[in-house]
């Protein structure tokens, strides 16, 4: 029931009431309430009613009532069915949103019993003045509009029997966005979204039409006349009365430069004058703000293809030269100048810097390319390429070296001793399993990980670096430069104790070239890495190209001199094989000379019948053939000769 019915049915109600008696005529007028109390004054003519309040049970207090608001009701089946007038109040259905009473099948005893029950307390019987009458209130209540009342600039609202005021005075307030400024934040190059709703709040349907939107932004709407749903400028939409329109919106920053930007939409609003006699056609704007953030892309200093290919490539070098020396040693194994060198060791040389130029390619993995977890990989691989790798090379060459020194360390004090590649890998596996240990230790307790740390604490410009989370990454450091330290200072040590031998044996003359180098390029390179560390490509570069120098410098000066070496014997050895051939062929053109002398010379008195018999010329033939064969055999004797000479000198010296 309406606040409007109500006041109708209490109106009735104080209006036809005798207020003597309940069994006098129209006695029984006057409506008995709960839940609400009124007033009246009995002196006045026709509409007594001045006053009614409804209690609020929220607000535990009595409330003036609301001319459209709705209040729920109950009363007896008499009062609502039977008892005229008063079923036409209570199934009133004159304002929008009433529902008329139905009368159903409980019994009011039963239910004043339960509310009698469920109260807990004695009932209070007292006069509680719900219905009072006041005399001195000579003004009465009235809830009722007519059309014909509607004052200037109103109209006659027919669903609510009101006389409605004319937007243009109401200025539009109900008519709104659900936002006056929307705020959105992306980077330069992405759309960033956002959505805000328009309500009618007011009582008349309205017409709003997009009138101004910056360029970089796009409006959309599902109800929108054209088939993109995108919303044009001038294109209308109905909102009727308590509706709502929601607008999905689209910042495209590519049109932005990095900053903030402020734009404001504006729709127009027509509302509906031709159905409201009265009003004439009201139009106004409505608008809100689009503020946007606008933030460069992130500078994430990936490596580009062009600087990873470099490096790679220099790995390529590596990997390369490693298995052709590998390939060479293999293949002249058995000639002195790689005897002398002992091949298992030369081999170890060629796997060290193998896998220690192998670190190149962790190193030229970023998130560019993989994933974090990939990236978490490659990090946790980087020490133990290099520091195996290393480990390898140069304990193989300590070992190498040593067995020389002691070789030659006991002939020069006349001592019997023999020595295996067996005997010489003792210390090399101690320092490999050095190195494995404390790597593995590393790898279990703080393994290096992908990490993206900000650039003088901004985070839209951040670098890539391997890192990890505890101390004992430190710890485990120093003891793996102790270890590769160690290898090196042992191999400088055997290295210079051997200075003075042949470099067939000892490669201690090009390892202190090699040493004086590496010592300069680390003096100038391990300062640059730090003062470029978060620049992710100068480092890389510099990292490989540290690895490239270290590698190729230590498979250069080891074998280098070696294929010279092998180069001048291989000349000498072709001299002298031209030479035994030369003499050879000189024989057998002064053999053929006599043989025509003797032939143009019919008056010598020989017998040249027996010159041209073919069977000797088979002989001689025969005889080629026999002083070519002994040639064969000397140059075999010879190398038979110097192998045993090598064998003695490289394993057993007194």
């Amino acid at each position: 029931m309406s606040g409007v019915t109500m006041f109708k049915l209490l109106n009735f109600s104080t209006a036809t009431a005798t207020f003597q008696s309940t069994y006098t005529d129209m006695g029984d007028r006057l409506v008995q309430v709960s839940g609400l109390r009124y007033t009246y004054n009995t002196i006045l003519n026709n509409s007594r009613l001045t006053s009614v309040d409804v209690w609020d049970s929220t607000g535990k207090a009595y409330k003036p009532l609301e001319r459209l608001k709705m209040y729920s009701f109950v009363t007896d089946n008499f009062m609502c069915d039977v008892f005229d007038p008063f079923p036409s109040f209570f199934g009133s259905t004159y304002i929008k949103g009433e529902v008329p009473g139905v009368v159903d099948d409980l019994l009011s005893q039963n239910v004043v019993g339960e509310y009698l029950r469920q109260l807990g307390m004695p009932y209070d019987t007292s006069n509680q003045g719900r219905l009072r009458n006041d005399t001195s209130s000579v003004t009465h209540l009235n809830l009722v509009h007519s059309k014909d009342a509607c004052l200037a600039n109103t109209y006659w609202n027919d669903p609510f029997k009101t006389c409605s005021p004319c937007l243009a005075d109401s200025d539009g307030l109900h008519l709104s966005f659900s936002d006056e400024v929307i705020e959105v934040g992306t980077e330069r190059g992405d759309n960033a979204s956002s959505r805000i709703i328009l309500s009618n709040r007011e009582i008349l349907d309205a017409t709003v039409f997009l009138k101004n939107r910056p360029s970089w932004i796009g409006i959309r709407n599902d109800v929108a006349n054209s088939t993109s749903n995108t919303l044009g400028e001038g294109e209308e939409l109905v909102l009727l009365a308590g509706e709502n329109i929601a607008f999905d919106l689209a910042v495209r920053t590519e049109q932005l430069e990095a900053g903030t930007a402020l734009g404001t939409v504006s729709f127009g609003v027509l509302y509906a004058a031709q159905n409201h006699p009265g009003c004439s056609g009201a139009r106004k704007d409505i608008s809100f703000d689009v503020f946007v953030r606008v933030t460069p892309p992130p500078s994430l200093h990936q490596l580009s293809d062009g600087i990873r290919g470099a490096g790679l490539a220099l790995m390529g070098i590596i990997i390369l030269s490693s298995m052709l020396f590998s390939a060479w040693v293999f293949r002249y194994r058995r000639i002195r100048v790689v005897r002398a060198s002992q091949p298992m060791f030369l081999y170890l040389i060629c796997l060290g810097t193998l896998v220690m130029g192998s670190a190149i390619m962790p190193l030229s993995i970023d998130d560019s390319v993989v994933s974090k977890h990939g990236c978490d990989i490659a990090c946790a691989s980087l020490p133990w390429l290099l520091s195996m790798g290393f480990t390898i090379s140069f304990s193989a060459l300590f070992s190498k070296i040593w067995r020389i020194n002691q070789l030659i360390y006991s002939s020069q004090h006349f001592q019997k001793v023999k020595l295996t590649e067996k005997d010489v890998f003792a210390p090399f596996c101690v320092l490999f399993v050095f190195n494995f240990i404390t790597l593995l230790a590393w790898t279990l307790v703080d393994p290096l990980h992908w990490a993206r740390l900000p650039i003088d604490n901004d985070w839209s410009n951040t670098y890539g670096t391997c890192r990890t989370e505890k101390s004992a990454s430190i710890t485990f450091l120093v003891a793996i430069l102790v270890i590769n330290i160690g290898a090196l200072f042992l191999a400088c040590l055997q290295a210079y104790r051997a200075r003075h031998y042949s470099v067939e044996y000892s490669e201690s003359k090009y390892i202190g070239m090699a040493m004086f180098g590496w010592l300069q390029v680390f003096i100038v390179s391990i300062p640059v890495l730090f003062l470029v560390m978060e620049n992710p490509t100068a480092s890389f570069f510099l990292q490989s190209a540290l690895v490239f120098v270290l590698c190729m410098s230590m498979l250069l000066l080891i074998f280098v001199p070696k294929l010279i070496i092998f180069k001048k014997r291989n000349r000498r050895h072709h001299k002298s094989r031209d030479a035994i051939s030369e003499r050879a062929i000189a024989i057998v053109e002064c053999a053929l000379e006599g043989m025509a002398e003797e032939e143009s010379g019919e008056d010598s008195g020989l017998n040249v019948s027996r010159l041209r018999d073919e069977s000797e010329v088979r002989e001689l033939k025969t005889q080629l053939r026999q002083s070519q064969d002994r040639i064969r055999l000397l140059e075999e004797q010879l190398q038979k000769g110097r192998a045993q000479s090598d064998t003695s000198a490289s394993t057993c010296l007194f």
